[in-house]
């Protein structure tokens, strides 16, 4: 199926979002493409517009694309919708890069029917279920659909959008996504790298998560009982205060630093394991 790359504008991006309510039967039903703003019923294309004038540009996804196992790891189908929308948009981003980091381009594509069908059933299982009140279950809902319909808040919470932003800060033209599987799957450790400043330089995400596979891929990384995989992300975050790593001319010795930094901190976790 094509998908023309729009953008929902800016003001139609704030109607949705005080419109939710509204609108709640559109998001939980992909073959409902009626979306009421205030007292006019509007259609996904009317409140969108291309991404370049005069140019009518589409990727082709299908629906068996957007189809994984019940049993496939949360963080693999990350990765795997990450890269596949990388994939697509590859050929675009000299040309529209800007437009792909802006949250009503990605509010268009999770409005499209066949996103709307994956997200729903990616993210709202069981969501009516998790309370017994009306007007908690509606809150619930409303901040989900402003998370992964709208991206609305911290980037690295937006589910699609933020996996094609991981996705593509990892990219390496010659290790293609090696970076990218091992970031996912280390997801806590890196999120809690990118949540900070350093997701503006892809140079310190891809170092850390080269760290990773450099640190043999540690249990400390990913270690939920003594918090280790938040204390090496923060242990980093103070390193780079201290020895602005950002001004690291060499990627190498980037990778080297912070290899043994995140080294040090494991060599406290395993201490504590003996």
């Amino acid at each position: 199926m094509k998908i023309e790359l729009r953008k929902i504008n800016t003001s139609e991006y704030n109607n949705l979002l005080n419109n939710i309510n509204d609108n709640l039967e559109f998001y939980m039903n992909y073959e409902n493409n009626d979306i009421h703003i205030y007292d006019d019923v509007r259609t996904l294309e009317e409140i969108s517009e291309p991404i370049v004038n005069g140019e009518k540009i589409e990727i082709e996804i299908s629906e068996a694309d957007l189809k994984f196992l019940s049993t496939i790891l949360k963080w693999k189908e990350n990765y795997l919708v990450g890269k596949l929308l990388h994939k697509k948009l590859q050929q675009y981003e000299y040309k529209f890069y800007g437009v792909f980091y802006e949250r009503g381009f990605w509010a268009y594509i999770c409005h499209h029917p066949m996103f709307r069908k994956y997200i729903k059933n990616r993210y709202f299982s069981g969501v009516v279920e998790e309370s017994e009140e009306d007007d908690d279950k509606n809150e619930d809902v409303v901040k989900k659909i402003e998370r992964f319909f709208l991206c609305k808040g911290t980037a690295s919470r937006t589910g699609v959008m933020f996996n094609w932003m991981l996705t593509e800060s990892l990219y390496d033209k010659y290790k293609m996504y090696d970076l990218s599987e091992v970031g996912f799957s280390f997801i806590d450790s890196v999120k809690a790298i990118y949540e900070r400043s350093f997701h503006m330089n892809k140079r310190i995400v891809k170092a850390f998560v080269q760290g990773i596979i450099n640190n043999n891929r540690s249990a400390a990384f990913k270690d939920t009982k003594t918090n280790y995989r938040s204390i090496i992300p923060t242990h980093i975050s103070n390193i780079a205060a201290l020895n602005s790593l950002d001004s690291y001319d060499s990627y190498n010795d980037l990778v080297q630093k912070i290899t043994l930094e995140q080294k040090h901190i494991i060599a406290l976790y395993e201490k504590e394991r003996r």
